[in-house]
């Protein structure tokens, strides 16, 4: 193979292979590839080898194809030598044409390269002013741009500085900048951005006035001026202040309720859950608090309601000195308008705020009101009663100066729950009354000399002068006010900044005088003017010359006259309900002691009315039938039905029968000493009780009781040692001893009789007796001569009735006998009992000398000047100085006349 490769004759055919015929060369002219033809630089070996590689060749074929190919290159390149030749003097001509072309070419070529050296020079200047002029351009257009990012920034930033402002509560300012945002956004509402951004600003503004409404809400708990400002300016811009005026109103009575709600429910948070509570409504709420925190609760719910009227009248406050701001800025002429002065004067706010005043105190009081009707205040003790009705007057006190509100709901409830709880009380008082008497060992209480019921606690008040009584209350229709006008709105004041919240803790009770007395001048506002207050010193100056004998139930009944006095004074619709009880509190105190120790008289030898005057027998009579219970078996529930209360009886350890004790001197000073004590104390009440009574009218029951009642107790002290006066001697043994006197006498003896020894002795051991008690009991001097004057009265009495005795065996010797120890036992009277004259002598010695009359007419006209002594004792001295016709006739004619 490699031989035949190396042939030359395959490689290089000879000249004779050549076609011979010219159709014979085009036709391996035409047999040539299309392709070796259509491109410069054509690859014919990898042509033909890419073409003969897909076949299997051998070497003849090979051959072949390469003695073709040879044949081909042959024929053209001889048609190229022909063509050559036959163009070679032209082509000879057209390369000195291209010589010349080419020189002429180099001179342009440097002309060119001259003129794109300028052109060089040119487009870099060019492109330097082109680049300044594009900078120049591109910084105005980032500059424009700028702008634009920065005011798209800006209306971006705009809603987040809205909600700032919002936040702030600076809707002025925020409306302000909405407005401007939604304006500037139209110039660039070709943006989508910006159209979001500008629906955004529109919604804002659309909802600014939810926003404004929520802090006007939030200005009824926590007032503050400035903000305030700002959200009635944002009104203003909104041209909306007739519905925020509206809308105020109705912020305030849902904050007071939902504030009176929250108080209750933290109350409960100890007890009750949060569902429980927020499933319960208000008045469940209300019952739901224990008794043991309805004081605290009750206070802190006035706090609170009180603390949001105050933020009301703020804002009222606000807008009468806005729109008198607004009247003084305005021209003359406009001022001057009398159509438009009125509009003026009072604007939209302060007009519906005006009106407003009444409704929403309404709400609060409905809030106070409910709160205590939902307990039973009869459960409270005295004084945290007390709290409440003070409390309840002090809330409706602030509505009715404030907010022109009566507040009758409230004071309705609160006489309604008094009445209840004061008829319990006082029964249950009564009761224990009877309980300290039963018990009572009338021991003296040790107390000053110038002690009197205003140095108890119960009665400081009535030294506290700072308030006095409620004026409102001494206005002469304030219960006509209370009850009738309901629903209709009063004149008010407005609060001044001084004015402190009635509910503030910790507070002492507010200080009620009850002395202030009010006249008839009432200003058109409803508040009394011209008032004069009696002092409460001169009330208060009672003279005690003495110390004061009380015992322990004296002072606890002085106490419930201070209790009594205070709930009057805090409510006066009870005032005849009160003095009533007060004044059954004193009678059923006096007819107690009355019993105790004035009904033991022994009368055997005197007369049993001798020492209860008539009044004190008529009055302890109407005493006991208007207030003393009959026991009948069924007394305790007798006793729940009436008015009337069981009597008590003196304590088991006391024996009034014990002369040893000298029958309770010592006890019966201290009980009757108490009384009149009790009565003086009654006596300096007088004007603060008439202050009491509603519109200052007169009660008949206490001026019964002034008259008829409180003169008579000094009777008492009469009474009672009139009783101890007829037993501390033994009468029916005197009476014998006289008796046992020999008075059928030829001549006198000079030694006193034994009747007059024994009194003496006596007398001698009652002397020491009360000197003994007198160590424990102060025995004033008055009480000591009252004493040994009934003493004194008794032995008279036996005295001339021994004499009227003893007058049947006696001689003129007798009598001067009887005389003489009568004289004597004077003398040891005036010596025992330091009494100068001796009380009731005249008696004794009147009746000793009527024997020594000389005729039947001087002992008639005697008998007609005394008819102090009995038929019997007039009887016997007639039969020793008259004939029996004589004394037959004046008898007659003496029981005629006595009966």
């Amino acid at each position: 193979m490699a031989g035949q490769l190396d042939d030359p004759s395959i490689l290089y055919p000879p000249e004779s292979a050549m076609p011979a015929t010219e159709q014979a060369v085009a036709e391996v002219f035409d047999d040539i590839d299309v392709v070796y033809f259509m491109e410069d630089g054509f690859d014919a070996t990898g042509y033909e080898l890419g073409r003969m590689g897909d076949k299997e060749l051998d070497v003849q074929d090979l051959s072949k194809e390469m003695f073709k190919l040879k044949r081909q290159l042959q024929v053209v390149s001889k048609k190229i030598s022909v063509l050559i030749a036959q163009n070679a003097e032209k082509f000879s001509s057209q390369t000195k044409h291209y010589e010349r072309i080419q020189a002429e070419a180099g001179g342009m070529v440097e002309e060119i390269a001259a003129v794109r050296e300028n052109l060089a020079k040119a487009h870099a200047e060019v492109m330097n002013g082109l680049r300044i002029v594009a900078n120049e351009r591109k910084r105005e257009m980032l500059a424009e741009l700028k702008e634009v990012l920065t005011s798209i920034k800006t209306l971006y930033e705009t809603e987040f500085r809205l909600q700032e402002l919002v936040q702030e509560g600076d809707f002025p300012m925020a409306i302000r900048l909405c407005v401007e945002a939604t304006n500037a956004a139209q110039e660039f509402i070709a943006f989508d951005c910006i159209k979001g951004v500008s629906k955004k600003f529109t919604k804002i503004l659309s909802s600014m006035e939810s926003h404004i409404d929520d802090a006007l809400a939030t200005m009824t708990v926590a007032y503050d001026l400035d903000k305030y400002t700002l959200v009635y300016s944002a009104y203003q811009m909104l041209d909306n202040v007739q519905s925020a005026a509206s809308k105020l109103s109705s912020f305030f009575r849902a904050t007071l309720e939902s504030s009176a709600r929250t108080v209750l429910i933290d109350r409960l948070r100890k007890t009750h859950t949060a569902e429980q509570t927020d499933a319960m409504a208000y008045e469940q709420l209300c019952e739901a608090v224990d008794m043991d925190d309805i004081i605290d609760t009750i206070r802190e719910l006035g706090f609170v309601l009180c603390r949001c009227l105050f933020v009301y009248h703020e804002i009222l406050k606000f807008h009468i000195e806005e729109d008198e701001r607004r009247l003084c800025s305005m021209p003359i002429a406009e001022t001057s308008d009398l159509d438009a002065a009125p509009i003026i004067e009072k604007g939209i706010m302060q007009k519906a705020l005006s009106t407003g005043l009444y409704s929403v105190f309404k709400t609060a009081s409905a809030k106070f009101n409910t709160l205590l009707c939902c307990h039973d205040l009869s459960q409270l003790k005295f004084d945290n009663f007390l709290d409440v009705v003070e409390m309840a007057n002090r809330f409706r006190k602030f509505g009715r100066r404030y907010f022109g509100n009566s507040c009758a709901e409230v004071a309705m409830t609160v006489e309604k729950q008094t009445c209840m709880y004061f008829k319990q009380y006082h029964r249950e008082r009564m009761d224990e009354l009877r309980l300290f008497l039963e018990n009572e060992v009338f021991a003296p209480c040790p107390v000053p000399a110038s002690f009197t019921l205003f140095d108890l606690q119960e009665f400081q008040f009535l030294k506290e002068s700072s308030d006095a009584f409620d004026e409102d209350d001494n206005h002469p229709h304030h219960y006509l006010v209370d009850h009738a006008s309901l629903g209709e709105q009063l004149d008010y004041i407005l609060l001044t900044p001084d004015t402190d919240n009635p509910f503030c803790a910790p507070q002492t009770r507010e200080s009620v005088s009850s002395v202030k007395t009010v006249n008839n001048d009432v200003s058109p506002d409803g508040m009394s003017r011209g008032s004069s207050e009696t002092s409460v010193s001169s009330v208060l100056e009672v003279s005690q010359n003495d110390t004061p004998n009380l015992c322990n139930t004296a002072f606890n009944v002085l106490r419930f006259f201070g209790r009594y006095i205070r709930m009057t004074s805090l409510l006066h619709s009870i005032a005849e309900e009160a003095i009533t009880a007060i004044i059954q509190l004193f009678e059923y105190f006096g007819y107690s002691i009355f019993c105790f120790f004035a009904k033991d008289l022994v009368a055997e030898h005197i007369d049993a009315n001798v020492f209860t005057s008539l009044q004190l027998r008529k009055l302890v009579e109407a005493i006991r039938v208007r207030l003393i219970l009959e026991t009948d078996g069924g007394e305790n529930a007798e006793h729940m039905r009436s008015d009337k209360f069981p009597t008590c009886q003196l304590s088991h350890c006391l024996d009034i029968n014990s002369s040893e004790t000298c029958y309770l001197v010592g006890e019966r000073v201290i009980g009757i000493e108490s009384l009149i004590f009790l009565k003086k104390q009654f006596e300096s009440l007088r004007p603060v009780l008439q202050s009491l009574v509603p519109n200052n009218r007169q009660l008949p029951i206490l001026e019964k009781f002034y008259k008829d009642t409180l003169p008579v107790i000094p009777d008492i002290r009469k009474a009672a040692f009139g009783c101890v006066s007829s037993r501390v001697l033994d009468y029916t043994k005197v009476l014998k001893l006289i008796n046992g006197v020999n008075f059928n006498l030829n001549e006198i003896h000079d030694q006193s009789s034994t009747y007059v020894t024994y009194l003496i002795d006596e007398l001698r051991t009652l002397k020491a007796q009360l000197t003994k008690i007198s160590e424990d009991t102060p025995i004033t001097k008055e009480i000591d001569n009252l004493l040994w004057s009934n003493t004194i009265y008794c032995i008279t009495r036996v005295l001339v009735q021994g004499y009227s005795d003893a007058n049947k065996k006696c001689t003129q010797e007798g009598r001067a006998l009887m005389l003489l120890d009568f004289e004597q036992l004077v003398r040891q009277l005036e010596m025992l009992s330091g009494i100068k004259p001796i009380p009731h002598k005249s008696y004794a010695e009147e009746y000793i000398k009527a024997f020594y009359l000389p005729d039947s007419a001087s002992v008639e006209d005697w008998i007609g000047k005394h008819p102090e002594y009995s038929i019997t004792q007039v009887s016997s001295l007639l039969n020793s100085a008259a004939s029996k016709r004589t004394r037959n006739r004046l008898l007659n004619v003496l029981e005629g006349n006595r009966d």
